[in-house]
């Protein structure tokens, strides 16, 4: 944006009906600060993200999780020790999201297929406890574990999944 609002201030500078252009120090002034000014609003834009300083469990979505630690683990759950082994495809889904709901009965007809070398694991979000099931997808547990988040569950919206 700033190469743009750089050009288009040059030209509207140099078509102005009282002056020509040329290259006076006042010109030059203005041109230094405006680039002095970009680069800074530039600079401070790279380092603050606010979705790198926000709660990653307060949303659990993918792009709020890249690069940082999986929020769960055995620490919810003495069964979820097997994260630490081999590949996961993880499902987050509400019982009460329609999206939900369209998505397992599409793509997870059979509750014990998965991707070869591959394991699964279905949460059931939105509720206080979060019951899920190891190698089979399906809305309702049959295996009767759940974890319980230590502070505020993090929201989910609509399904979400995760490779790790």
């Amino acid at each position: 944006m700033l190469p743009f609002d750089l050009t288009l201030l040059a030209i509207l500078r140099w078509v102005r009906p009282a002056a020509g252009f040329s290259w006076n120090k006042q010109l030059m002034f203005q041109f230094a600060g405006s680039l002095g000014v970009g680069v800074l609003v530039a600079g401070a834009a790279t380092f603050y993200d606010p979705a790198e300083k926000s709660d990653p469990l307060q949303f659990l979505l993918a792009d709020m999780l890249v690069e940082k630690r999986w929020p769960i683990d055995a620490k919810l759950h003495a069964d979820l020790a097997e994260f630490k082994k081999g590949k996961w495809m993880v499902l987050v889904v509400r019982r009460d999201c329609e999206h939900c709901r369209e998505l397992l009965a599409k793509h997870f007809e059979d509750p014990q297929a998965h991707r070869p070398n591959e394991r699964t694991v279905a949460f059931i979000a939105g509720e206080s406890k979060w019951p899920f099931m190891l190698d089979e997808i399906a809305i309702e547990s049959s295996s009767g574990t759940s974890i319980t988040w230590p502070g505020e569950e993090p929201f989910v919206a609509s399904p979400a999944i995760f490779l790790i």
